[in-house]
C-alpha cells in the first residue's frame, strides 16, 4: 500500500513557525520519508520577504502543494462560494487562487502537485477550477465513491478523499503518553486499511505552527468570522524548548517507524499522481452517485461548524451545487503491471 505524509504550512503571525518547518523537512529528509509540504500563498510570500532562503531549501526537497491562498483571512473558500454557482464559483475560485499558485511557483521553482483546502472548507467548484489552473489534484476532497474510500474524479480532476487519512495529532507530539497513544492508533488504521486491499492512504503528520504552539495561529484572530485588523493579530503561545525537543524526537520516531513499516511504500502527491495517471477510469452510474450523497452531505453539514467559518453557516447552497455535479464522479482504477 502507498502511503503519502501530509504537512500544512500555513502561520501568517509568527515567524518562528517556519524553523519548525525548515526542520520537519529536514527530519523528514534524513529518515528517506517524501513528503508534500502544502504550503498557503501569503507564507511562501512571507518566506521570501523574510529572506528564509534555507526554509525554502528544505521544503524544495519535498513536494508542494498549494493550501489556498489567504487561508483563515475571511472570506474563506466556504464564504465566498456560498452564492455562487457553477460556472460563476469556478471564475471566483481561479481569480482569489491564483496569486497563491504564481507565488508557490516563484518562490519554490515548481507547480504545486495538488490543492489542499484550509481548515476543511470546501466548494465542488475547487475540483474544475484546479484543472483551469493546471493544478492536477485536490487533497481532503469532501466527494466520494460508491464502495469506500478511493482516489477518484470529480468534475475531471483527481481527488484523494478527505476520509482516507489517519491524523497524528500534531498536538501530541510534546506529551509522549500521548503522542504514544494516538500513534498506536494511528498504526492500526493503516493496518486495517491493508488488510482491507487499499492502494493508498493519506498520513496528515500536523502544522508545524502546532508542533511548535499550544494553540493555533489563527483562532484568537480569526476563528467564526472573527475579522481582527492583520496588525493587531495575536500570536500563538509557544511551548518550551524541551517540549519542542521532545515534539520534534517523536516526529522522528513517526516518520522512522512508517517508513518501515512492511507493506508500505511512502509517495509524495506528485508520485501519487504520475502513478494514477495510468489508472483507468469509469464514470460512476445514477445510483452510485445517489449512494454517497448521504456521506458528502453529512460530511458538509461537519465542516459548516469549522471555526474558520462563520457561526451558523449556511452551506445549502453549496451542497446543491454539489449534487448537481455527481455525475462528473469517475473511478480510478489502477491497471496490474
Amino acid at each position: 500500500m502507498y502511503i503519502s505524509l501530509l504537512l500544512d504550512t500555513e502561520d501568517l503571525i509568527a515567524p518562528e513557525a517556519d524553523d519548525v518547518a525548515m526542520w520537519c523537512a529536514d527530519i523528514l529528509h534524513e529518515e528517506r520519508a517524501p513528503a508534500t509540504f502544502c504550503v498557503v500563498g501569503e507564507n511562501a510570500r512571507l518566506l521570501k520577504s523574510r529572506k528564509r532562503s534555507d526554509v525554502i531549501a528544505s521544503l524544495t526537497r519535498h513536494d508542494i502543494g498549494l493550501h489556498s491562498d489567504q487561508h483563515s483571512v475571511h472570506p474563506t473558500i466556504m464564504e465566498y462560494l456560498r452564492d455562487k454557482g457553477w460556472d460563476d464559483g469556478i471564475a471566483e475560485v481561479v481569480r482569489r487562487e491564483s496569486p497563491g499558485l504564481a507565488s508557490i511557483r516563484e518562490v519554490f521553482g515548481k507547480s504545486p502537485s495538488t490543492f489542499a483546502g484550509p481548515g476543511a472548507t470546501w466548494g465542488p467548484q475547487i475540483h474544475a477550477a484546479m484543472r483551469q489552473l493546471g493544478i492536477p489534484s485536490v487533497m481532503y476532497a469532501l466527494t466520494a465513491i460508491p464502495g469506500g474510500r478511493n482516489i477518484h474524479r470529480f468534475a475531471g480532476t483527481r481527488s484523494y478523499p478527505r476520509r482516507d487519512f489517519t491524523d497524528m495529532n500534531d498536538g501530541s507530539y510534546r506529551n509522549p503518553v500521548e503522542w504514544r497513544t494516538n500513534f498506536d492508533i494511528n498504526l492500526k488504521a493503516l493496518k486495517a486499511f491493508q488488510d482491507a486491499g487499499y492502494h493508498w492512504a493519506g498520513v496528515f503528520m500536523g502544522h508545524p505552527t502546532h508542533i511548535l504552539h499550544e494553540n493555533f495561529w489563527d483562532f484568537d484572530n480569526l476563528a467564526y468570522g472573527k475579522t481582527v485588523p492583520r496588525a493587531q493579530w495575536v500570536p500563538p503561545k509557544r511551548i518550551s524548548d524541551a517540549d519542542l525537543k521532545v515534539a520534534l524526537a517523536n516526529f522522528r520516531t513517526t516518520a522512522r517507524t512508517l517508513r518501515n513499516l512492511p507493506g508500505i511504500e511512502i509517495k509524495a502527491i506528485a508520485e501519487m499522481n504520475a502513478i494514477y495517471d495510468r489508472a483507468s477510469t469509469a464514470p460512476v452510474d445514477r445510483s452510485g452517485q445517489e449512494s454517497v450523497w448521504e456521506r458528502i452531505h453529512g460530511d458538509l453539514a461537519k465542516i459548516s461548524e469549522w471555526p474558520i467559518l462563520e457561526k451558523q453557516f449556511d452551506f445549502s447552497k453549496i451542497a446543491a451545487t454539489t449534487r448537481g455535479q455527481l455525475h462528473t464522479l469517475e473511478t480510478e482504477s489502477l491497471v496490474a503491471g
